[in-house]
């Protein structure tokens, strides 16, 4: 038996509900793999869990590329060299594997501690608890005479609201993840378009 393309609209009202509906259903089934390889791995192991979560994440978008381009639509895209795409640049860290970004005004070294699940039951989502165990800092941004704490008035950290990038009060670049999330901002204008 087969459907015509007008008959799906039986079932959703527009062709975003029908993208949206798509998107929850690939996301699941993300999030179902993700748990499962989690919960593989002991609760006193937090360190192995995110491995295993980065492994598992890996292990199905390699066995599902037809449902990546749904996720692309709303702006994701993977890049296997983050630094590069990013134009930055790596450095070694002193205690922990992962590589620091060198042209990175504060950078922490952390292990992490424990991994807190919350939300609905089966998200996937968690509240990762590090330790940070180095700290790096440029000598500019320290207090002068007092190099154990950071002037808040040289530091403008990059943070990010609402999928805006922000930084000294100011968006600083158009968010490709707000247009396509149909984030509104404060002008009641979707943010990013």
């Amino acid at each position: 038996m087969g459907m015509t393309a007008r008959a799906i609209y039986s079932y959703f009202p527009t062709r975003d509900a029908l993208i949206t509906a798509l998107i929850s259903g690939i996301a699941t089934s993300l999030a179902e793999a993700v748990e499962a390889a989690g919960d593989a791995v002991p609760d006193t192991d937090p360190g192995g869990r995110l491995m295993a979560w980065g492994k598992a994440l890996r292990e199905w978008a390699l066995a599902h590329p037809e449902r990546l381009p749904a996720l692309q639509q709303k702006g994701y895209r993977y890049e296997r060299d983050k630094f590069r795409a990013a134009e930055l640049s790596e450095t070694a860290s002193e205690k922990v594997s992962p590589p620091r970004v060198a042209q990175c005004p504060v950078q922490l070294e952390a292990v992490v501690e424990r991994v807190h699940p919350f939300g609905e039951e089966g998200s996937g989502v968690v509240a990762v608890e590090t330790r940070v165990i180095r700290v790096h800092v440029e000598e500019a941004l320290l207090v002068p005479d007092n190099h154990r704490h950071i002037d808040a008035d040289r530091w403008d950290p990059l943070i990010m609201k609402f999928c805006e990038l922000y930084g000294n009060g100011q968006n600083l670049h158009p968010s490709e993840l707000a247009t396509a999330w149909g984030i509104v901002g404060p002008t009641g204008a979707v943010a990013g378009g």
